[in-house]
């Protein structure tokens, strides 16, 4: 409802454990392997190693916060989101022309992340205070705290003792990665993760009645009927559907009528496969 703020704190804040578990260890791999990476596209590529750490940190940040942009617009509080993004983008102008001429496109990339930054972090304060929903909660923080351990400092420590190996780090992050699984099921009904699981599930089998359903309404049997009207002769259950060329509508003898989608249903849906003419 719309005064239910304990409903949303809690779906925003699954779907954001959901965000950060699943994309906040990409762009720390893609950090860590950064160098090595751009290393097999030749030299010159390495001298964006820099750019390209600066802005895996910025979207680390920006999965980190979730959907909080979209809270703020559903609250109705659009004014205040034009104005985060015009600031946003006045800092991005402001440090990209401080820094271009004196460092290149690693100044482009610290304007860019730094407005990535100001701007998740200024949808997630104005939710917090004006709305009452916070982003930043104990599932959050144990989720983060998974990936420090689990990529940032194995990473890290590669990095300083064996250098940019390439095959040494790409080891280290599958590793990491299993024992970074391993803890996300250990904690998941703490997470939340059990949540988005059995949603993903539900929403696999709602697809598959779905589409069972449809095969069992239509078939690509049909007979022509003069005045350019294709008959389905085997729709089960809602009567024979009919396709008028001429009216470019479909329609049921049962009064499903597909030319007005107020009166779709659910035993008579819009055949989209090849059994009816597409214009």
């Amino acid at each position: 409802t719309r005064k239910d703020v304990s409903g949303a704190q809690h779906l925003h804040g699954v779907s954001t454990i959901g965000v950060l578990a699943f994309s906040g260890p990409f762009y720390v791999m893609l950090a860590v392997l950064g160098e090595p990476i751009l290393s097999i596209l030749g030299k010159d590529f390495r001298e964006g190693t820099a750019s390209l750490v600066v802005l895996c940190a910025a979207m680390f940040v920006n999965v980190a916060t979730g959907n909080v942009q979209t809270v703020l617009l559903m609250s109705g509080r659009s004014g205040v989101n034009l104005a985060v993004v015009l600031s946003s983008l006045g800092i991005n102008l402001g440090i990209s022309a401080l820094l271009v001429p004196h460092i290149g496109v690693t100044g482009a990339a610290i304007g860019w992340a730094v407005a990535i930054v100001f701007e998740n972090m200024s949808y997630t304060v104005v939710v917090h205070r004006r709305i009452g929903i916070r982003t930043f909660t104990p599932a959050w923080v144990q989720t983060s705290v998974f990936i420090v351990l689990c990529y940032v400092v194995p990473g890290t420590v590669v990095t300083m003792f064996a250098g940019n190996n390439l095959l040494l780090e790409c080891m280290v992050c599958v590793f990491g990665t299993c024992v970074y699984v391993w803890l996300l099921m250990l904690r998941r009904s703490f997470l939340g993760l059990d949540e988005l699981i059995e949603a993903a599930r539900t929403r696999g089998k709602a697809r598959s009645k779905g589409r069972r359903s449809r095969r069992r309404c239509f078939s690509d049997e049909r007979e022509r009927i003069g005045g350019g009207i294709h008959v389905d002769a085997s729709c089960r259950g809602s009567g024979s559907c009919a396709f008028d060329e001429a009216n470019d509508s479909r329609s049921c003898e049962t009064g499903c009528a597909f030319g007005c989608p107020q009166l779709w249903s659910e035993d008579c849906w819009p055949p989209l496969h090849a059994g009816f003419p597409h214009h």
